[in-house]
């Protein structure tokens, strides 16, 4: 079941916006020479997508990735910026 959910995300999730917003930004990731490509954008989504599910993680992240699973919704993000603070 959950590969097919992840199969799901990685079919509908638009990782030609990310590459193109990502070759504007010139980002590039540790480990890749230059902005990686969509093949290693689908693939680092994958493993994170598959990490949440089978280590029973609320989130996990990497390289403005962040797959989640949380009351009954698995999906995945990608963010440039955001921001949080504690409330009390």
């Amino acid at each position: 079941m959950n590969r097919d959910l992840i199969d799901n995300i990685l079919d509908e999730f638009d990782f030609e916006r990310v590459h193109k917003a990502m070759v504007a930004l010139n980002w590039q990731w540790h480990n890749t020479d230059g902005v990686p490509t969509i093949g290693d954008l689908r693939r680092n989504a994958r493993n994170l997508l598959i990490e949440v599910t089978h280590d029973n993680h609320v989130m996990v992240g990497s390289g403005g990735f962040y797959a989640y699973n949380e009351d009954g919704t698995l999906g995945l993000r990608f963010e440039v910026a955001s921001y949080e603070t504690e409330c009390r």
